[in-house]
């Protein structure tokens, strides 16, 4: 029995992985599902600032004033300000 020639080998591989290729994009353009989904939001409870410095003579363009204070959170998790 004559081996097949190397130009035949290369052909024959070419085409099985084009086909390969093809199966897979098909499969991938193709593909279906069905579902539904929902989403919610959480609610937060306001957050309470505690200001211990105090401020004077503030107005737009003066030089800028150090505030000093923390905040209270009640919330479950942390809020970001």
């Amino acid at each position: 029995m004559r081996r097949p020639s190397k130009k035949l080998t290369i052909a024959i591989a070419a085409a099985g992985i084009i086909a390969v290729g093809g199966a897979t994009a098909l499969a991938y353009w193709t593909q279906g599902g069905t579902g539904t989904g929902s989403g919610s939001t959480g609610t937060t409870t306001a957050i309470t600032v505690n200001q211990t410095s105090s401020v004077s003579g503030m107005y737009p363009g003066s030089s800028p004033q150090a505030l000093s204070g923390t905040f209270d959170n009640l919330n479950a998790n942390a809020v970001t300000i």
